[in-house]
Order: structure tokens, then sequence, then C-alpha cells
């Protein structure tokens, strides 16, 4: 692709007042032929002069690992071996969505110095997980004369992965991870062991609108990890869509939260519905005695017996915390001001919705679990501070068979 420079618009500004003259002055054609023609032969050199200069050597330093939200540099060096300066105007090409991140800093004019390389860096502020990838670079290259300018695609693809940024969430969960525990295992006892229990089926994992509830849930488990160990306590996950592979044993240190960082930033999930009974037995096996369960889902139906009786066998052995990730796109309707029928249609659908659901929560708590309702967005604040509160069902759980009044 080849276009235009400002010296073709003075040039053609030339031609023009050249041609005026020789209407009104009644300058000889040849004169206006004559300038045509160095026109062209001056385009043509700069042309082909644009095409051979080229950086040979192109890098770019694009991080491995990225923090959803948060601006990263992403440093360029272009090297020039030619015996002559360039002229460079410098742009990028996502290989992605353009709404999965932004850039700032580009496009970028440059002159690169004769046997010399030039370095800077531009802006990306990743705004989705997942993938993220950088495809070709564009370098519109002019030629000596500065009439018109060459583009080089240059294939440089690149991939990094975009995770939830470790240190808001640490700043969230009010508890630096290096801070000493506030539990003095002398005074009170070791605190009791976390399980993480997050939902990877399809109602967590699916996206709806952009959304996707898995995503609050992962937020809130780093968050809430960082706090319990923190405390001096040992954290433990267990992913109820694969309960086969998904399990790590309580640990503490930085070394622990790695590897649970590691298994949350990619966890395996499954397109069936969650097996509720499966991933509740394999948590009472692995689980200890002295144990706090923290369920990251959504409610199923109201009707869903399987996943009220698991439940309910856990709520029985351990202190069970359930947190019900509300969607952003139920709330919306049920807080709306109904103004016409369609209005009032959503209105009812996402009311019954969301009542179905509580009246879960109310099963549930009644059984002797914790249950609650947040969205999505204010989950990991919401659920670390009901994480510190002392357990508010323990005097509604059954006691069980040779336990003193």
């Amino acid at each position: 692709m080849i276009r235009p420079r400002y010296g073709v618009c003075a040039m053609a500004a030339a031609l023009l007042a050249l041609a005026w003259a020789a209407e009104v002055a009644a300058i000889p054609g040849a004169l206006l032929l004559g300038g045509w023609i160095l026109a062209i032969v001056l385009s043509v050199v700069d042309i082909g002069w644009a095409l051979r200069l080229l950086p040979v050597t192109f890098e770019r330093e694009l991080a491995p690992r990225l923090a959803l939200g948060r601006d990263h540099s992403v440093w360029v060096t272009l090297h020039n071996p030619g015996a002559r300066r360039l002229r460079v105007h410098y742009h990028e090409q996502l290989a992605i969505r353009a709404a999965s991140a932004r850039v700032t800093g580009l496009p970028r004019q440059l002159k690169v110095p004769a046997r010399h390389s030039t370095r800077f860096a531009y802006g990306l502020r990743p705004s989705t997980r997942g993938l993220l990838g950088l495809d070709a670079c564009a370098l519109y290259v002019s030629g000596p004369l500065g009439l018109w300018e060459v583009r080089h695609l240059l294939h440089a693809p690149q991939r990094s992965r975009v995770s939830p940024d470790v240190t808001a969430l640490v700043s969230t969960a009010g508890q630096a991870f290096s801070s000493p525990p506030i539990h003095s295992p002398k005074a009170a006892g070791a605190p009791a062991d976390l399980v993480l229990w997050i939902d990877t089926g399809a109602a967590m994992a699916s996206t709806r609108h952009g959304e996707r509830l898995l995503d609050h849930a992962i937020d809130a488990a780093v968050a809430l990890a960082c706090n319990a160990m923190a405390q001096g306590g040992r954290v433990a996950l267990h992913l109820a869509g694969d309960p086969r592979r998904g399990y790590i044993p309580p640990g503490r240190g930085d070394r622990h939260f790695q590897a649970l960082y590691q298994l949350l930033e990619d966890p395996p999930l499954s397109l069936q519905p969650t097996d509720w009974a499966a991933s509740a037995a394999n948590l009472l096996e692995h689980a200890g005695r002295r144990t706090v369960v923290v369920l990251i889902t959504r409610l199923p139906a109201e009707g869903d017996l399987g996943a009220l009786r698991a439940l309910v066998a856990v709520a029985q052995t351990h202190r069970l915390i359930v947190a019900d990730v509300m969607e952003q796109t139920l709330l919306a309707p049920a807080r709306a001001a109904v103004r016409s029928n369609r209005c009032a249609h959503d209105y009812c659908l996402a009311t019954q919705a969301i009542a179905q659901r509580e009246r879960l929560g109310v099963t549930l708590r009644a059984a002797g679990a914790e249950a609650m309702h947040v969205p999505g967005v204010g989950l990991p604040e919401m659920l670390v501070a009901r994480y510190a509160q002392p357990g508010s069902g323990a005097r509604l759980r059954p006691r069980r068979s040779g336990e003193e009044s």
C-alpha cells in the first residue's frame, strides 16, 4: 500500500499553479508537460527508494502475563542497518477484537538514524480476560524526497494471557500477602482451613452479554485466599466442574498461592451442568474437620433437590458459605423503572428468577448454611467481609450423633 505525504500536495499545488499560468500568461504547453514528467519521475524515484528502505530487524517486548484493567508498556525496537536515515510511521494490528484492549501512544512518527536503533514504548490496557494477541506491525516508510510512503507489514505474532490484577485483589482483601498472621496459635488457636469451592459448570462458564460469572468467582477466590493466608490460615481449592483434577490440598505460603493462582487463571471448564452430588462427596472426602467451605456458584432452580441435598450434607459437617453470584442482566430489569410493556415483561421474569434463588437460599440457611446473594461486581469485598465474621449458621446446624448439647 502506497499513500501520499505532504510533499505530494506541494507538488500538486505547483503543477496547478503552472497550469493556471499557462492559461493566463500563455506559457508554452511544453513547460507544463515537462512539469508533469518531472513530477512522475520524482514520484517513481521516491516510491522505489521507499520500497528498499526497510528496517531488517524488528523486536517487540510483550509480557507473557498482563493484569486485567491495568496499563502496561509494550517496548518496540527498530534497527536501521542502512546508510540513510529512515522516516517511519509505526502502527500495530491487534490479532483480537478491538474491544479486548485499549492502545495508547500509537501511531508513532519516528526517525531512525543510519546504522542505529530506535526504542520506544506504547500503552496497552487489557479489558477482557484470556489470550491477547498482537499480530503484525505496519511500518510506513517515507522516501528520501518525502513525497510518498510505502507500507511494510512485518508479521510478529505474540500472545499474552490476561489475568486478574492480584495487587488490586490483595488490597480488596484488606491484607497484604506478606503481613504477619492476625491470629496467634497460642492465644486463639490456628484458624480453620479454608476450602474454596468454585463452580466451573456451564452456568458459570458461559458468557451472557459480555459477563462471565466465573470471572467474578475467580476474583473473589483470589482475594479470599490472600485474606486467609495473611491471617495464617491454610487454603484449599476444589473445582465443582472437574472433581477428579480440580482439587489442591490445603497449604500456605507463596508457592502454594502461586499454585492456586495458576489453576484459577485457566480452570478446567465443563459444558455440562454441575454434578453436585459427586462434587460434594469429593469435597467431604478431602476436607478436614476444622474447615470453612466457601462455595461460589450460581444457585440452580428452586426445584433442584439433588443440589440442595448435596449442599445440606456439606453444611451439616462444615461451616458452609454459599455465595450466589447474581447476573447484572438479571438485576438491571428488576431495578429499572417500568415504562413499557417490554419493561414490565422483563421485570416479571427477573423478579421471578431472583425469588426462586432467594427461596433456595432460605432453605439453605435453615439447614445451617450461610447463603448470600451478591452481584458479581461487589463479590470480592462482600465475601471477604462475610468470611471474617463468625459463623452465623452454627446455631441452626443440626447436631450430629455423638455431640454433646
